[in-house]
């Protein structure tokens, strides 16, 4: 899956609409969650908590 996919899916998964909200959630900063996005292919993760 592709970064953009990957942040999109996140995003929905965790009902979050921006970028700074997914962020604020995950505890990571926006400039991250902007550089996943742009990531090819993001490797699969088994959980987020």
């Amino acid at each position: 899956m592709n970064g953009a996919l990957t942040i999109t899916a996140l995003k929905k998964q965790l009902g979050v609409t921006t970028d700074h909200q997914l962020a604020t959630k995950i505890g990571m900063s926006v400039g991250a969650i902007q550089l996943w996005k742009n990531r090819e292919e993001v490797p699969p993760y088994r959980s987020l908590s």
